[in-house]
């Protein structure tokens, strides 16, 4: 043990020896021996401490001794009342020590003093949203496998065998391109959990929606709580009278907020309100957490980044992040950082590293080339781009040098077995640090200035990146990351992906509605109407539907990555009939084979009689053409299916991203569809599904291999990076639809 870490555990032993508030003084004069420490930096020490509060740090109030015997109430919801059941999720914030014990590890004792018994629970993850909102949407799925991590030891999650991700448990895994293709997590996918065994509670208590438990802390470190019964007429009564309990609370927020800003977490935050509000409203609370949350109009719960955080507004604007930024003076970057940085290169060592691991990976631990920048090009061109600008010759040899040095330590210590799990993972990172890094690059090349971009999204994808690159680092070294916790990542990359995948968009969308743009005036693909697929800008059907609703929706192909992804605009006038012939259009297929839309457990696609369906099931679907956007009652985040061509099976998920108000949006946006963005090139139709489009991209690494010759004559000129939002965008005009005849092609000529 250091002799830092020995201090500060001196320090811990001091803060639970105390039954009081105590000063500062007192804790200097008691360390033992000789030690000795200044007041300034006993004050760094306790400022972020979580065994203690303080308004000054002159005199300190110890949290265990704070939160002894205070109350709060927890509401079981309807569906938990009908499976006897409670779930801790974040319940218990801040009234146990949350980096000391989990909401699972905590202790229920009625007033017989007897235990209430934990069991495992499969719940969905869309119903378990609602018990982990105050952790932040990042955090759900890490805390539901590290749950399952502490109640099933061997082996502890389902992913690993062995020290081993266990690839038979996954559906599809294969690293190629240098990335992963992971299965994904939904909001259906089912997740056992702990939780407390009530049903016997409940029946004594007659327990109904609406009634609430009353628990009191019985030993804060330990998370152990006595809980008894609240009836709805008794907390009713006490709401009646909870106006100046609501007000105190708002006004320990406030406290807070200006104190801290945006620097506590969101426990530190509830914890501290309750501290500056007074211990008072811990005697008889009228209210959960939950609830004052609904009720108050002075404490919001926000999105910052991939956690949640409480605010006294609804958003966070540039000064008040500003605030929250740390203005400690940073020590200058050296050596391969400080280079890096000096070239406004958004990336780390950390992440060079990486890469060259994930080459290594990709080539099973072999690599034979030894020319300067021959192992250098592939990791800058994934890091910068095809088009690296240096400033000048000798800066590249400089960067070519720092490579070197950190290739030759990754390589003498790389060893591909024993990169097995690890790899599988950095790769499907890796993969979303460079749909980052050329989103980045994008908007460079769009001359997007940075402030243009809300500094709340900015901050946000900052905050994904610095996680993404914590992760890395663990992973760079072979015992920086047990096998469970890889399992844990690698089920988080789908989660990770949308969380960056949603701020990007959020911030693409700021831009249209800020920035000129140029108009799109070539729109001009409108529903199909009885035999007619498209009209001219002089048609005025009486008979069209005039849409309620503009939906956004982002439609990407499901098992490859990075993925092949457009987002499009579309009217809810549109059938399903009609958003068929767009994703065939946008993705670049050829429409040459069945289809059909899943959506919420119905299928819908074309009329078709038995032997049209060729025995795939489909002809009992609905009509897709009866059934338009507006009316199929799609919420915002939603997910649904659309395969094409069943033998290949080319999945597709569609994710609505949001729905506008047709009056918010310009006439044509709600007559036209639109291409708003997307990625890659579409496949080559009938090459085989995901599996043989991967083995056409090993072919084009390899041309001149004999095997893939023939292979590639077949594919001719095919370019798997490429996507022109323009060309797709221009394929929405009628002429080049077949709307229109030679005459009026002449006409327009």
């Amino acid at each position: 043990m250091t002799k830092q870490e020995q201090l500060e555990k001196d320090l811990e032993d001091f803060m639970l020896n105390q039954s009081g508030a105590f000063q500062l003084t007192d804790m200097m004069h008691a360390l033992p021996g000789k030690k000795t420490i200044s007041k300034q930096g006993l004050i760094e020490i306790l400022r972020d401490h979580p065994l203690v509060f303080s308004r000054d740090f002159e005199t300190c109030m110890p949290r265990h001794v704070y939160f002894q015997d205070a109350r709060f109430l927890v509401s079981p919801r309807e569906e938990e009342i009908a499976q006897g059941i409670l779930i801790p999720g974040h319940r218990f914030l801040p009234f146990y020590a949350s980096d000391r014990i989990l909401p699972w590890n905590c202790t229920l004792i009625t007033g017989e003093q007897a235990e209430v018994p934990r069991k495992m629970a499969r719940q969905s993850l869309k119903s378990l949203q609602v018990y982990f909102t105050l952790f932040g949407p990042g955090s759900v799925v890490p805390m539901l496998y590290q749950d399952q991590a502490h109640s099933s030891p061997a082996p502890a999650l389902s992913l690993v065998d062995n020290g081993r991700i266990d690839n038979s448990r996954i559906s599809t895994i294969r690293v190629d391109n240098n990335l992963v293709r992971t299965s994904g997590i939904y909001e259906d996918t089912p997740f056992d959990l702990t939780v407390f065994d009530c049903a016997d509670l409940y029946q004594a208590w007659q327990v109904t929606a609406g009634d609430s438990l009353l628990l009191e802390v019985k030993d804060w470190l330990k998370g152990i709580f006595t809980v008894s019964f609240m009836a709805r007429a008794r907390q009713q009564e006490l709401m009646m009278w909870s106006g100046g309990w609501i007000k105190k609370l708002e006004q320990g927020f406030r406290e807070t907020f200006n104190t801290f800003n945006l620097q506590k977490s969101i426990e530190e935050q509830i914890a501290y309100a309750y501290y500056f509000a007074g211990k008072e409203l811990l005697q008889e609370p009228p209210i959960h957490v939950g609830g004052f949350l609904d009720v108050s109009d002075k404490v919001y719960l926000i999105s910052f980044g991939i956690e949640g955080k409480l605010w006294h507004e609804q958003e966070i604007d540039t000064s008040q992040l500003l605030q929250m930024i740390d203005k400690t003076p940073v020590k200058k970057a050296e050596g391969f950082n400080g280079f890096l940085e000096s070239l406004s290169v958004p990336c780390s060592e950390v992440e060079i590293e990486a890469f060259m691991r994930d080459e290594l990976f990709r080539h099973k631990g072999e690599f034979t080339g030894d020319a300067e920048g021959e192992y250098s090009d592939p990791v800058l061109e994934r890091l910068l781009g095809k088009d690296i600008d240096y400033f000048s010759r000798v800066q590249q040899k400089t960067l070519y040098k720092y490579c070197t040095k950190l290739w030759t330590k990754v390589f003498k210590s790389y060893n591909f077995f024993q990169d097995q799990a690890a790899g599988k993972v950095r790769a499907g990172l890796l993969g979303i640090l460079e749909e980052y890094f050329a989103w980045l690059r994008n908007m460079g090349k769009m001359q997007v200035n940075p402030e243009d971009i809300p500094m709340q999204i900015m901050a946000g994808l900052g905050q994904c990146v610095v996680t993404l690159t914590g992760f890395l680092k663990r992973l760079n070294t072979y015992d920086g990351a047990t096998p469970q916790e890889i399992a844990v990542l690698y089920e988080m990359l789908p989660q990770i992906t949308e969380t960056m995948e949603s701020l990007k968009e959020k911030a693409l969308e700021h831009l249209k509605t800020n920035m000129p743009r140029p108009g799109n005036s070539g729109l001009r693909l409108v529903r199909a109407q009885d035999d007619q697929d498209t009209v001219s800008d002089d048609d005025d059907e009486e008979d069209d539907e005039e849409p309620e609703s503009i939906f956004v929706l982002r439609i990407s192909i499901k098992g490859i990555s990075p993925q092949i992804w457009r987002s499009v605009q579309v009217p809810g006038s549109f059938t399903l009939g009609d958003l068929h012939q767009i994703i065939q259009l946008v993705m670049g297929w050829d429409d040459e084979h069945l289809h059909r839309f899943e959506i919420q457990g119905m299928g819908y696609g074309p009329v078709l009689d038995e032997e049209e369906a060729g025995g795939f099931g489909v002809d009992e679907d609905e009509d897709e053409e009866d059934y338009m956007l507006d009316e199929l009652d799609l919420v915002p985040k939603q997910r649904f299916r659309y395969t094409y061509d069943f033998g290949d099976n080319w999945e597709h998920q569609i994710l609505v991203s949001k729905i506008l108000l047709a009056s918010a949006v310009s006439e044509e946006d709600r007559i036209f569809p639109r291409c708003l963005n997307g990625k890659r090139a579409c496949p080559p139709e009938d090459c085989g599904g995901v599996w043989g489009y991967e083995e056409l991209l090993e072919a084009l690494k390899a041309p001149k291999k004999k095997k893939n010759r023939e292979l590639l004559e077949w594919l001719e000129d095919f370019n798997p990076e490429y996507f022109d939002v323009d060309e797709v965008n221009a394929l929405f005009h009628p002429d080049l639809l077949g709307g229109a005849n030679d005459d009026d092609d002449e006409d327009d000529d």
